[in-house]
């Protein structure tokens, strides 16, 4: 498969060109798959079977003109419409191991897990339908913007209680020191 990653990002992209041949949605400026109902806060899967399906008819680009996702995102990590400079992606930053760059750390501020900036501004997820979404339940002093320093101090274990049932989190020892230090620049 190739260095390590490759794989990864060569899987990503087949599931998104599968996604949209079989008519799940299109793939927006921001590279993920929007769907008419649910906009992009969908969670592409591939089940394999032995049994000839019709698919639904693709889907039309909607983006059009709109490039609300590309001058949202705070790294200018969307190059060009459906290309993703990963490493500029704060969502991709945050659970890569590794140092992440002085420039883009001050650009991160503290957000130590993930960034849906270029998903909140885009004009189809404010119409799309409500997902019930897993939220983690947080004390209140680590909930929208953590403090970083009582967070530094937290060990494994104590991470794991408070951000543990948020699938949204990796808890691999490596991710969470990083993810804990970069927040300080």
């Amino acid at each position: 498969m190739g260095k390590s990653g490759e794989g990864h990002r060569h899987r990503r992209s087949s599931t998104k060109s599968i996604a949209v041949r079989a008519g799940i949605g299109w793939q927006g400026k921001n590279s993920l798959i929007l769907n008419g109902e649910y906009g992009s806060w969908v969670v592409i899967q591939c089940l394999l079977i032995d049994q000839e399906m019709e698919p639904d008819e693709p889907q039309e680009n909607k983006c059009g003109g709109c490039t609300v996702c590309m001058n949202a995102c705070p790294t200018k990590a969307i190059e060009s419409p459906g290309i993703i400079d990963v490493n500029r992606c704060i969502d991709f930053l945050t659970c890569k191991p590794g140092i992440v760059k002085r420039e883009l750390r001050e650009v991160m501020a503290n957000r130590i897990v993930s960034c849906d900036r270029c998903q909140e501004v885009c004009p189809y997820n404010r119409r799309s339908k409500t997902v019930q979404k897993r939220i983690p339940r947080l004390d209140p002093m680590y909930r929208e913007s953590p403090a970083l320093i009582p967070l530094l101090h937290l060990n494994e274990k104590e991470f794991i209680r408070h951000y543990g049932d948020c699938d949204l989190i990796d808890n691999r020892p490596y991710i969470l020191q990083k993810e804990r230090h970069h927040g300080f620049g």
